[in-house]
């Protein structure tokens, strides 16, 4: 078994690039180099041959149809990316940092940030030896610099290289050989370098949001420098356009800033929804590639200033407010759409498809926008989604946003939303203000039943609410009245309750709703929502810790309460009220699969332990599942269920488990990477199935189309066969070894024509 990353990885941790015409997008995720089309956005392919984080990646600087990669893992690969071929690796033997476009076109040099044995960073230039058996070492141009590589640049045709920490700017001219060192005047820290692409210029940016033009600093005692301030926080990437006439800066401001420096004026793109982490310009002056802090690439087109294409990952938090608690509605999952769900950007929530491995739609909860605040070590407080559920049906979902500032009331409200089929797509349905008077805890739905009472057993639907306020609240929504439409049906407060002066933390209903139990403290309550009443009392004798986690069984251990503690794993039969079995372990986090017995508990000590409640003894369990602890689990219900696994993952035959970190990591359990259907991705098919439109492309997928047309029942006479080799081998074989096309021209024209019957 191996526990692997899923989802698109981190798409924004270094600078993607973009081809020489435009029309593919290539950026590292994790050990992988990502090939995108820009055109549509989608994966087509994806380059696998490091070990390590990929921490760079530049085009070739002898040739642009081929891209170099450099890793942690000592190597730099040398890629085809049309093809999807790796062509040669090169062996450092030293970890690289980062990698820097070199602008020169003939010559076998990069430059590179590598850490040195004091552990800091020296700037290095390497040449790309063809000989494997002794490799040149790299030189080393500047040291003491930074690890990030907008920390860096190389200038005009490779004249000078220039690297910024803190407090200094050096400066080296690699054709004089001499170093120059300049120290920050303002009050502010250097954040940022880019250079000019055809003139002695350079551009700093500072934490107080100054941009610093520097020019004649070659062999001139004077340095001419022009200060331009419209950034209120730290500007967190620089890049002049392709032709040096433009510059183009963004930070936490959310703001594309494009600096006009012959009219001295600039242009502005706002509300892009997340701080811009790195900004590429295309080489042909098209295109501008942002790299937004929560996980999306955004294509900005140069002339009208729009945004053509998104590539979105899955939504990675990393605001000042959010790193306590990165997704605090946790993962859930959409019985409709089949996704994962959790929290996206600011106010919305994310919709994400695992079986295809791409966003579905972020569904926008508060209709509030992202305001930067004016100081990041002082978060203003912003509202934003803190907990959300799905009925069983998925019809209905419910979310709760959260706004709180010191010295004000917390803002609070209730929305429910009505799945429309016809749309496709949630609607609001309910609003409540104030639910509750402070921070809630837990909100739950109950599964669909036949309502005691009703006329002809209608189905009502119940969500449960605990809070700090002490109080817990069920919300109802009456049977469906058929002369009444779905916006005439409204959701309202059935009931309100509350244990001593107990703190209630989490609520959850049997699988036919005709109990609830709320968690108070140590003790755990059983409710009937029907007469509103208290039933029972709950408290184990040898756990006084409070109650975190309440979750009833299904199927057949539909009597069976499980719950969590600081120190104890719990198993309740209802029926007798007494505890089956319980276990010392810390449970930080327990989820259900919503179609069998089956749960996951993941324990603080990093251990996944998967049981049916019914038994003490597990079905699964696995030590040191990941780094960090997890902190947030789900189970995704497969297309249809999987019959290869082996024994010991029997228990995902219907549904996949996925659990996320601490560090924002989606992982799940598998056997092997190849044999894992569910998750296949773009980026693994075969080259015959990423064609071109072009065509080629048209015959080939008509070619194709009518291979795979199933036989009829009956023929009299044999069908002609359409299958190639030469075509099949023609497209699979690298570009850099194929024949001269004239040497087998008339038999690929001849393998294309249908032959006539005889």
């Amino acid at each position: 078994m191996s526990i692997v990353s899923v989802g698109s990885g981190y798409l924004v941790g270094y600078r993607p690039i973009c081809s020489y015409d435009s029309r593919w997008l290539i950026c590292a995720s994790n050990t992988v180099v990502v090939v995108y089309s820009l055109k549509t956005g989608e994966c087509v392919h994806k380059l696998r041959g490091h070990t390590k984080t990929i921490t760079g990646v530049v085009v070739h600087p002898m040739n642009k149809l081929q891209i170099l990669s450099c890793s942690l893992d000592e190597t730099i690969i040398q890629w085809d990316y049309n093809d999807g071929v790796l062509l040669k690796k090169y062996h450092l033997n030293v970890p690289v940092q980062a990698m820097l476009p070199f602008p020169s076109s003939n010559t076998t040099d990069v430059i590179l940030l590598m850490e040195d044995q004091s552990k800091s960073f020296n700037l290095c230039s390497y040449k790309l030896s063809p000989d494997e058996d002794a490799p040149p070492d790299p030189t080393v141009l500047l040291s003491k610099c930074s690890g990030d590589e907008r920390c860096a640049a190389v200038g005009y045709h490779g004249r000078f290289v220039a690297a910024v920490t803190k407090l200094k700017l050096f400066i080296k001219d690699l054709q004089s050989n001499q170093s120059m060192t300049f120290d920050c005047q303002n009050e502010g820290r250097f954040t940022c370098v880019s250079c000019h692409p055809n003139e002695q210029c350079l551009a700093t940016g500072s934490s107080d949001g100054r941009i610093i033009i520097w020019r004649r600093f070659l062999g001139s005692s004077k340095v001419i420098k022009t200060t331009n301030h419209w950034h209120a926080l730290p500007v967190m990437d620089l890049r002049f356009s392709a032709e040096g006439t433009r510059l183009f800066s963004g930070g936490h401001e959310c703001t594309l800033v494009t600096w006009h420096l012959l009219q001295q004026t600039r242009d502005f793109l706002p509300r892009l929804g997340a701080p811009i982490k790195a900004i590429s310009v295309s080489p042909d002056n098209r295109l501008t590639v942002l790299c937004l802090s929560d996980n999306e690439i955004l294509v900005i087109d140069n002339s009208s200033s729009s945004i053509v294409q998104a590539i979105t990952g899955i939504t990675v938090r990393e605001l000042g407010y959010q790193l306590a608690n990165p997704y605090p509605v946790g993962l859930l999952y959409d019985p409709n759409k089949k996704a994962l769900v959790s929290n996206g950007k600011p106010g919305h929530l994310q919709f994400y498809c695992m079986h295809t491995n791409k966003p579905l739609f972020n569904l926008d909860v508060v209709g509030v926008n992202y305001i930067s605040p004016e100081n990041l070590e002082k978060q203003a407080g912003v509202v934003d989604v803190v907990k959300a559920g799905f009925s069983d049906d998925g019809e209905w979902l419910a979310t709760l946003q959260h706004w709180e500032i010191s010295g004000f009331d917390p803002e609070i409200h209730l929305k429910f939303w009505h799945y429309n089929s016809k749309k496709q797509k949630y609607i609001l349905n309910t609003i409540i203000t104030s639910p509750h008077l402070k921070h809630v805890n837990s909100l739950c739905f109950s599964r669909l039943s036949p309502t005691v009472g009703q006329p002809g057993g209608a189905a009502g639907q119940s969500v449960v609410t605990c809070s700090e306020d002490g109080m817990f609240k069920l919300w109802g929504l009456p049977p469906r009245d058929p002369s009444l439409s779905v916006k005439e049906t409204k959701w309202s407060c059935e009931l309100e309750g509350f244990y001593r002066d107990y703190i209630p933390k989490d609520a959850s209903f049997t699988e036919d709703a005709s109990l609830l139990g709320v968690t108070f403290n140590h003790l755990i309550t059983i409710w009937d929502p029907l007469t509103k009443s208290l039933q029972r009392v709950l408290q184990n004798p040898l756990d006084q810790s409070n109650c975190r986690q309440l979750k009833f069984g299904r199927k057949s251990c539909f009597h069976l309460l499980v719950t969590t503690s600081e120190s104890r794993l719990t198993v309740w039969n209802i029926l007798t009220s007494t505890v089956l079995w319980s276990v010392n372990v810390s449970v930080s986090c327990l989820t259900v699969d919503p179609d069998t017995e089956i749960m996951a508990a993941f324990t603080e000590d990093k251990c996944l332990y998967v049981f049916i409640p019914s038994e003490s003894h597990p079905v699964y369990q696995e030590k040191d599942i990941t780094e960090e602890p997890v902190v947030y689990a789900t189970f995704i219900t497969h297309l249809s269920p999987t019959t290869d696994l082996p024994p010991s993952l029997q228990w995902q035959k219907n549904s996949q488990l996925y659990f996320m970190n601490s560090n924002q990591e989606l992982l799940t359990i598998i056997e092997k990477d190849d044999k894992f259907n569910g998750l296949k991705r773009p980026g693994s098919m075969t080259i015959p199935e990423n064609l071109p439109e072009n065509e080629f492309g048209l015959i080939i997928g008509k070619r194709r189309k009518l291979e795979k047309q199933p036989e009829p029942m009956e023929t009299s006479a044999n069908q002609p066969s359409y299958s190639s080799p030469l075509l099949r081998e023609l497209i699979n074989i690298p570009a850099a070894v194929c024949p001269p096309v004239a040497s087998f021209t008339g038999r690929f024209i001849q393998s294309l024509l249908a032959p006539r019957d005889s």
